[in-house]
C-alpha cells in the first residue's frame, strides 16, 4: 500500500510539472495565443541605447557613472536615471580628491575649476607701506591677522550632517511606520491634516530604500508604499509626496446577488477616494470626511454570482494619485464558503487537481480566487501556496 501511494504521490507532481509547462511554455518555443487569452502589451525603455526616452533623466550609452571634471563632461549613471559624480555637482567628493566643490567650475570663488583651494592674496587697507617726505604714508601695516607670508588659504567649510528629511500624508492621526531597508526605524503620528514628517541624521551615503506604512483609527493597517533615492554625502536630502496608500474594508464580506457591499475606510482629510470592483468593472468615486474616513456604496447585480470579486481604492492629491490599497475580497452568491482566500477554490474540503485546473486557469490574472497571497497577482507564490497545502 505504501508504494501504491508514493506512486500517485509522484503521478500528481507529474501532472504538476507539466501543467505549468503548458503555462510557462518550453524555452526557446514560440508563444501562441488562444482566443479567450488575455493578452498584454508592454512598453520598454531602452537604459543604454543612447537616446534619452521619457522616463529617462540621460543616456549617453555608456552610462558607467564615472567621476567626470565638470558639468559637461558628466557621465550617466548605470539606470539611466541620475549622472555620476562630477566636479561641481556641489558635492564634497573626497574618494575623489576632491578639496571643495561650490556647485560650478569657474575659478576665482576660492574654489578653482576642478574643484582644488584657490589662494587668494591679502590687501593691505594702509596703503603701500612707503613713506615720501614728511607727511608719512599710511603707516606701512599689512592690516594685521593676516597670515606670516601675506596669504590667506581659502577654503569651504564642508564639515556638514549627512540628512534626509521626509515629508508624506496618511491620515488624521494615523501611526505611520517608517522603515529604512526593511527594518522599522521610527514611528510618527499623523496631523488632524493626515500630513506626517521625520528628520534622520547619521545615515550612511548611497541608495537607501525608506518604506512608509500606516495604521488608522480602526486598527486597520495600510500597504507599504516603498521609494528607493540617493543620500547624498554632507548635504540634506528632501523628499516629499510621500503618499501612504490609503485603508479599505468590505462589509459584508458575502452576499445574495444583487445586496449592496459597502466598502470603507481612510485617506488623508477632502482627497478625492476612487475604489474599483473586479479591477474597473464598478467604479465609484467619494471624498474622504475631515476624520479621514471615506466610505462607498455598491450595487451587485451586475457581477457574477456564485464568485469571488475584488476592491482596492486610491486617492488624489493635487495632481498626484496615491498607490493602490490592498485588495479586499467578497462573496456573491448563496453557496456556504469561506470569504478567507485559500487554496480549496471549490470548497470540496481538499486540495487537489480540480482546484488546481482552477488555478491553472487564472494563472497571472488578478483574480482573488486565486490569489492566495492577496499581492494582486495569481502566480509562483500562490502555487508555493497551493502545493503546502495539497492533499490529493
Amino acid at each position: 500500500m505504501a508504494m501504491v501511494g508514493t506512486h500517485v504521490q509522484y503521478t500528481v507532481l507529474a501532472l504538476l510539472a507539466g501543467a505549468l509547462l503548458l503555462v510557462w511554455g518550453v524555452p526557446g518555443s514560440a508563444a501562441t495565443s488562444t482566443p479567450g487569452q488575455a493578452t498584454t502589451t508592454v512598453s520598454i525603455s531602452i537604459c543604454g541605447d543612447g537616446i534619452v526616452q521619457a522616463d529617462e533623466i540621460c543616456d549617453d550609452g555608456i552610462n558607467d557613472g564615472q567621476y567626470a571634471l565638470s558639468s559637461s563632461t558628466r557621465d550617466c549613471a548605470g539606470d539611466c536615471k541620475s549622472f555620476g559624480p562630477y566636479c561641481g555637482d556641489g558635492v564634497l567628493q573626497v574618494l575623489f580628491n576632491e578639496e571643495c566643490d561650490d556647485g560650478n567650475n569657474v575659478s576665482g570663488d576660492l574654489c578653482d575649476f576642478e574643484c582644488n583651494n584657490e589662494v587668494a592674496p591679502t590687501t593691505d587697507p594702509g596703503g603701500t607701506g612707503e613713506s615720501s617726505g614728511g607727511g608719512g604714508g599710511g603707516g606701512g601695516s599689512s592690516g594685521g591677522g593676516g597670515d606670516p607670508d601675506g596669504t590667506d588659504e581659502g577654503t569651504i567649510d564642508i564639515d556638514e550632517p549627512t540628512e534626509v528629511l521626509i515629508a508624506g500624508l496618511a491620515y488624521p492621526g494615523a501611526t505611520v511606520n517608517i522603515l529604512i531597508d526593511g527594518e522599522i526605524d521610527e514611528v510618527v503620528e499623523a496631523d488632524s491634516d493626515g500630513e506626517f514628517s521625520q528628520e534622520f541624521t547619521g545615515l550612511t551615503p548611497g541608495a537607501t530604500t525608506f518604506g512608509f506604512w500606516a495604521e488608522d483609527s480602526a486598527s486597520r493597517r495600510s500597504i507599504t508604499f516603498s521609494t528607493t533615492f540617493e543620500v547624498v554625502e554632507s548635504a540634506v536630502t528632501n523628499v516629499t509626496g510621500i503618499l501612504v496608500p490609503p485603508t479599505i474594508e468590505v462589509d459584508p464580506e458575502q452576499v445574495s446577488l444583487g445586496t449592496p457591499i459597502t466598502v470603507f475606510g481612510e485617506a488623508p482629510p477632502g482627497r478625492s477616494v476612487t475604489t474599483l470592483i473586479d479591477n474597473g468593472e464598478l467604479v465609484g468615486t467619494t471624498s474622504a470626511a475631515d476624520s479621514g474616513a471615506w466610505l462607498l456604496s455598491f450595487e451587485t447585480g451586475t457581477l457574477a454570482n456564485e464568485s469571488f470579486h475584488t476592491a482596492k481604492a486610491r486617492y488624489l492629491d493635487q495632481a498626484a494619485e496615491s498607490g493602490f490599497s490592498q485588495l479586499v475580497n467578497f462573496y456573491v452568491g448563496v453557496r456556504d464558503v469561506d470569504t478567507d482566500i485559500t487554496p480549496d477554490i471549490n470548497q470540496d474540503g481538499r486540495v487537489d487537481l480540480v482546484d488546481f485546473s482552477i488555478f491553472l486557469f487564472n494563472w497571472e490574472s488578478t483574480n482573488a480566487i486565486a490569489d492566495f497571497n492577496q499581492d494582486g497577482t495569481v502566480g509562483l507564490p500562490d502555487f508555493s501556496i497551493m502545493l503546502f497545502a495539497w492533499t490529493g
